[in-house]
């Protein structure tokens, strides 16, 4: 598919007329094909909450699939709210599931975990989830700034950042070496923080940073939340919080784009951890990025957003960390690779299409034009996309899924692209393009957030929303490679 760049004054960015025909007009035989009933996997009264929201759907490489959702226990509301991190685990891809939920993480009152993502480091066969964590009454509901605050939630003493607490009269302590909690005189206190961020006076439990009870708190701020499995799923790790590493002081929020990570096939950065994130900068707009590890997801680093250096129509150049126009801002994206490891980042926006992003180094940074794909009719909401490991029509193959309306939540699609090869650009890099060449209506009406994966059998497995906040729906669909 190629583009002709038109400036529009009215688009977010550069609206992309797509010269190549129209999937539904060239195609010869369905590709997408079996598509199933729907399974409601979460439904209100399960796991003891009226709302679920958010899926993740997750492939194993032993072949276990991960449905993970926000169990939100009170309302369907955002952060703040009374949310936690599910999962249930089929090994049937998708047919049967476990009748009990797994627990990521539990916190207390409405603090929260809200907005899974999955990746699994191949090698070790380690299982990733990437959440946004909040403690209580915090999020980005009720008004953007107003139940949230800027920052890390750490200070940096001697080199070295430490998560930091605070009591009744805004006094700050800093959590050290072993969990030991110490005051701003750099004495130790009697209190330590352990596990899932409880705290301990002399070794007795007293309550959680996260709760409103606390005598010693954590900062009103977003944290994003690493947990990692090793037992498909069954039992999670501890909070490893990424805010030092990854969040800069002045981003009012950075979380997830919720859904998959992936880890790179091919090229010079194969083997790299990838997970899209967003953050709001300093005047509340939103900018898309990942994150990345080349370590097996001991540490981890942020790559600049599609946003820092994007050339807008008038010729101008962004800043991610400054810029204000709201119709420039990508949110919520998801990630997936091309033949030669170059990435593309589908980022929902504020065009009425998706629009897609490229990185020539596994995600340090983005080419400086976006491209509005006319053939991803998309409203403001997130969507899923995967790589699919067989050839279709001899070439590579992704699966795409979303709302195929321009501004409603509605009328639920699955997408096949071919990845057509086109040379190389005016920059001298590969050029890949998308040729959408099959689509599936799965759902009329309501069609939410969505996540896609592969699974073991060569099928599709998809988790939807299947209305506002209530039911997560399950499907599968063959894909017809020849």
């Amino acid at each position: 598919m190629k583009y002709l760049i038109i400036c529009l004054a009215v688009t977010a960015g550069f609206f992309s007329l797509n010269l190549g025909a129209q999937a539904s007009s060239t195609k010869d035989t369905d590709i997408i094909t079996e598509l199933t009933n729907p399974n409601s996997v979460y439904y209100p009264g399960y796991a003891d909450a009226t709302n679920f929201r958010i899926p993740a759907l997750y492939q194993t490489s032993q072949g276990t699939t991960i449905a993970g959702v926000d169990r939100r226990v009170n309302s369907g509301a955002d952060s703040p709210n009374n949310i936690d991190s599910i999962l249930r685990r089929s090994f049937t891809n998708g047919q049967t599931w476990e009748s009990d939920s797994i627990f990521i993480n539990n916190y207390p009152g409405n603090a929260s975990n809200i907005d899974l993502s999955f990746v699994e480091e191949e090698s070790s066969q380690k299982l990733f989830a990437l959440v946004d964590g909040f403690p209580h009454d915090t999020g980005l509901m009720g008004g953007i700034g107003n139940n949230i605050d800027r920052g890390t939630g750490f200070s940096t003493i001697a080199n070295q950042p430490y998560f930091t607490l605070y009591d009744n009269e805004d006094q700050s302590y800093t959590v050290r070496d072993d969990g030991i909690v110490y005051d701003k005189n750099n004495q130790p206190t009697p209190y330590t923080v352990k596990d899932h961020r409880i705290l301990y006076k002399n070794d007795k439990k007293v309550d959680h940073v996260f709760s409103s009870t606390s005598p010693l708190q954590a900062k009103q701020i977003s944290y994003l939340e690493l947990y990692t499995s090793q037992d498909e799923g069954k039992t999670w790790s501890s909070v490893q919080d990424l805010n030092a590493q990854v969040k800069e002081e002045w981003m009012l929020f950075l979380g997830t784009g919720p859904g998959n990570g992936i880890q790179i096939q091919q090229g010079p950065h194969e083997g790299r951890l990838v997970y899209p994130v967003y953050f709001f900068n300093q005047n509340n707009r939103q900018a898309s990025a990942v994150i990345y590890s080349d370590d097996g997801g001991d540490t981890w680093h942020r790559g600049e957003s599609p946003n820092e250096g994007r050339i807008t129509p008038d010729g101008k150049q962004l800043d991610e960390r400054t810029f204000s126009n709201r119709e420039y801002e990508l949110t919520e994206s998801q990630v997936v690779e091309m033949p030669n490891g170059q990435l593309k980042m589908f980022s929902r926006n504020r065009s009425g299409y998706a629009q897609i992003a490229t990185s020539y180094d596994g995600g340090v940074s983005w080419d400086n034009h976006i491209q509005t794909d006319t053939d991803l009719p998309a409203p403001y909401s997130q969507m899923s996309v995967i790589n699919y490991s067989q050839p279709v029509q001899g070439k590579p193959a992704i699966i795409y899924s979303g709302a195929s309306d321009h501004t409603q939540r509605v009328n639920g699609k699955v997408k096949v692209g071919l990845i057509e090869d086109r040379g190389f650009d005016n920059n001298g890099k590969k050029d890949y393009d998308i040729n959408w060449v099959d689509e599936q209506l799965v759902k009329e009406g309501h069609y939410g957030y969505s996540s896609l994966t592969e699974l073991t059998d060569g099928t599709v497995g998809l988790l939807y929303e299947a209305d506002a906040n209530e039911n997560i729906d399950f499907v599968r669909f063959s894909i017809e490679t020849e």
